[in-house]
């Protein structure tokens, strides 16, 4: 996957796998992860794996406003955004604040 993507920073884990891009403004943002989206799922295609649109999202880190315009598709359906994520059982929120995870290990 990552000779058919070389501009992402590809993890791979288990079943799971996180592209980071980095852009400069939100259309470019937008512009390379739709591209990378078309690549990913034709390299799936090649490779006989399916996708699950419906379980994909996204999130955009960083301490910008967004004013909302991103729209991200993969295989035509557009993708969720979320304002956190769990990473290797860690919670991550878009401004990298650990509040959300340490709240969630204190209630553990």
């Amino acid at each position: 996957m990552e000779n058919a993507c070389p501009d992402a920073n590809i993890k791979l884990f288990a079943d799971d796998a996180n592209f980071f891009i980095e852009g400069d403004s939100e259309f470019e943002l937008t512009d390379k992860v739709n591209k990378l989206l078309d690549k990913i799922s034709l390299w799936c295609t090649a490779n006989k794996l399916n996708r699950s649109p419906d379980k994909t999202c996204y999130s955009i880190f960083g301490n910008y406003s967004h004013t909302g315009n991103i729209k991200l598709f993969l295989d035509g359906q557009e993708l969720a955004k979320t304002e956190r994520v769990n990473y290797l059982g860690l919670l991550i929120d878009e401004e990298l604040k650990w509040t959300d995870h340490m709240n969630t290990c204190t209630i553990r």
